[in-house]
């Protein structure tokens, strides 16, 4: 099954479209280059700050390494290869110890695979590109299959180094899982010693430099928690840490995929093993419990420790462990026919993508057709025809999309034709200013910017001195960061005056500037819609 798996894992990539960069990257990949060439930005400060400790520190060091071995397109690649074969390796191993069916395990991978993760604060568990928490994710996945099977050791070799290259997945999901085993063992009055000896233990021999690392960057002290929870949680990324900010769907869409799956798990419990289904519940109800304290500290007493933490991150392992349970039983009920109306029960794995199929595209109409003739004629097909038939119809969702393997550009726009531009025309060295909403720009151009909206860095000091950066090219003078919005910077920006323009040119020695609005004070040497001022000395 291994070569069958590696095979999915090949072929994936040029279904689902992989890219090389789309958002993301666009801040990741700088601070990589940084530590592939000390002179690379030098004189940008976002950059600067990136080769400082932090949480994604250590992942842009190795990826430096390999990439300085394979080339930078290549290591994404060749990562986001080993990402997925660890989603659909984990899940496939899960699903078997569940079903005891290959078949089943098989089909259930396919559909994590290709499906739309359904959790909080819009985490996804398979995207198209690869950046950071992606390989963490795809290691603490492994990691949990491992302490289900009782491979302690290798499984705190696992979670050790998912908490080098990310410490939400690493730390939070060993104390998670870890913990949860322990009750779990104690409840039935297991022996806890193995587990400790063979996984504590050396779990903490084999991070505690990490530890010392994180423990210094916390008690740094050197910004208040209250910036930091504002800064980190309503001003830049709310959309991941605040509650309030999602919509009713998406709340609603999350409770009725949990109903579904604690459900399934009580009304189908003799079909699992006990510690199983201590395991799935007994996670199920600590991670909810830690959403609620989440919230809490972050809407009601706002306390920075815990919003850091990011406890609805940790849904994705709800959804993984939900989609599995939901998918696989679907799938042994149908092929146990004990129903008319048993192919009906395959409807999930069509639905999983959550994309109403468009019958005015000829694409999706062909899918439709392709999800029909599978739920009809489920029992006469072979099943590696049933498998070839569900690729096809997962990768017609995507038919239309861009596979791109190495190029910074997804596709032309007026900001990658300025940033091409700039490239071609301004000195190596140059430093421009430019709109909050620019994020391909600085490494299109490979030009060092005063700040931009997307780059942002989890170091404290390089945090609070992006948000100050944000609030002054936004022309925001009483800047409280808890109610600071990319819109609001957006239009403070483009509302600037010339004279503010030279202002902040003193504030942070620019030698370009880049707006939509015309100045006639200032000399335009470029215009796409936006103009492009320049200064002719930094020291003016």
């Amino acid at each position: 099954m291994i070569p069958i798996l590696f095979g999915i894992t090949i072929i994936f990539p040029f279904l689902y479209k992989y890219s090389f960069v789309i958002t993301n990257q666009f801040s990741q990949i700088p601070i990589i280059l940084s530590f592939m060439n000390n002179n690379y930005l030098i004189n940008d400060w976002y950059v600067n700050s990136g080769r400082d400790f932090g949480p994604r520190t250590i992942f842009a060091w190795y990826m430096a390494q390999t990439a300085k071995v394979i080339s930078l397109p290549g290591t994404f690649f060749l990562h986001y290869l080993l990402y997925i074969f660890l989603i659909i390796y984990s899940s496939f191993r899960l699903s078997y110890l569940l079903f005891k069916n290959k078949f089943i395990a098989l089909i259930t991978s396919l559909t994590i695979l290709f499906g739309t993760s359904i959790t909080l604060g819009g985490n996804i568990l398979v995207s198209n590109d690869f950046s950071a928490p992606q390989l963490p994710l795809g290691l603490s996945l492994l990691g949990i299959v491992l302490i289900i099977e009782k491979k302690y050791l290798l499984s705190a070799v696992i979670f050790a180094i998912t908490s080098y290259l990310h410490p939400h997945f690493g730390f939070e999901g060993a104390v998670l899982f870890y913990g949860i085993t322990i009750i779990i063992m104690i409840k039935s009055k297991g022996k806890i010693q193995n587990l400790i000896t063979r996984t504590f233990l050396p779990y903490f021999l084999f991070t505690l430099p990490v530890i010392v690392l994180y423990t210094k960057e916390v008690l740094s002290n050197s910004v208040s928690g209250i910036d930091k929870l504002n800064i980190l949680a309503y001003m830049r990324n709310s959309h991941h840490y605040v509650p309030s900010t999602w919509t009713i769907y998406n709340y609603v869409q999350f409770i009725v995929f949990l109903s579904i799956f604690v459900l399934i798990i009580i009304f189908f419990k003799k079909r699992f093993k006990s510690f199983l289904l201590n395991f799935f519940l007994l996670s199920t109800l600590v991670i909810i419990i830690l959403c609620f304290l989440g919230f809490f500290f972050t809407e009601i007493y706002p306390l920075y420790f815990i919003t850091a933490l990011q406890p609805f991150r940790l849904t994705l392992y709800l959804y993984w462990i939900g989609i599995i349970i939901i998918i696989g039983t679907s799938l042994s009920l149908a092929l146990e026919k004990k129903y008319i109306y048993s192919p009906l029960l395959l409807i999930p794995i069509f639905i999983s993508n959550l994309r109403p199929p468009n019958l005015t595209s000829k694409t999706h109409f062909l899918a439709f057709l392709i999800a029909c003739f599978l739920i009809i004629f489920f029992y006469k097909i072979p099943k590696k025809i049933f498998i070839l038939f569900l690729l096809a119809y997962y990768s017609l969702f995507r038919y239309h999309d861009i596979f791109n393997f190495s190029s910074y550009i997804y596709f032309p726009t007026e900001e990658t034709n300025l940033a091409l531009w700039a490239k071609a025309n301004t000195p190596p060295d140059s430093v421009f200013l430019i709109p909050p909403k620019f994020e391909k720009f600085r490494l299109i151009a490979n030009r060092a910017i005063v700040v931009d909206w997307k780059a942002f860095p989890f170091q404290e000091k390089a945090m609070l001195e992006w948000a100050k950066r944000i609030c002054t090219i936004g022309n925001i003078p009483n800047c409280n960061f808890r109610y600071i919005t990319m819109q609001k910077v957006i239009d403070g920006y483009y509302e600037e005056k010339a004279e503010q323009i030279l202002k902040l040119r003193q504030k942070y020695n620019f030698n370009y500037f880049i707006s939509d609005r015309y100045y006639p004070e200032l000399p335009s040497i470029y215009n796409n819609r936006h103009y492009v001022y320049t200064f002719p000395d930094k020291t003016d």
